[in-house]
């Protein structure tokens, strides 16, 4: 499970507690970031090694 994940399932599960599982809460996409080169270029050279053909 990727960090992003992982910090959120720990804030969901922190306002179901907080709320008692009665509380309400929605989550709105706000912007894309750049991915740093270093990410990008590791994600297309596994994509490359995976690809079989």
């Amino acid at each position: 499970m990727s960090a992003c994940k992982n910090i959120w399932a720990h804030i969901f599960s922190s306002l179901r507690i907080m709320t008692l599982v009665s509380g309400q809460f929605s989550i709105l996409f706000k912007n894309y970031m750049p991915c740093p080169n270093n990410v990008a270029e590791g994600v297309i050279e596994k994509v490359k090694a995976d690809k079989v053909i």
